[in-house]
């Protein structure tokens, strides 16, 4: 991770913000933990960027479906 340093802080990014330079710095720490533990990347770039990417996922919008009112519903009962 020390050869790939420079590169790895390349991909945070120049428009990297505090929560995301956190999250960043907390990645490193967890693959640098696993490494440690005899855990081996085979890109450890790819990992880094996998990782960032996997954590930066946007929460899906609910969609709202306007409901059909049923045809019962609208039937006029008091013309009959």
């Amino acid at each position: 991770m020390m050869d790939k340093k420079a590169v790895l802080a390349l991909r945070i990014g120049s428009d990297a913000t505090a929560k995301t330079f956190v999250k960043a710095k907390d990645l490193i720490m967890h693959m640098a933990l696993r490494m440690k533990e005899g855990y081996t990347y085979d890109n450890v770039v790819a990992a880094f960027t996998q990782g960032l990417n996997s954590m930066e996922y946007k929460p899906v919008k609910t969609l709202t479906v306007p409901k059909e009112v049923p045809v019962f519903a609208r039937y006029n009962w008091l013309k009959n």
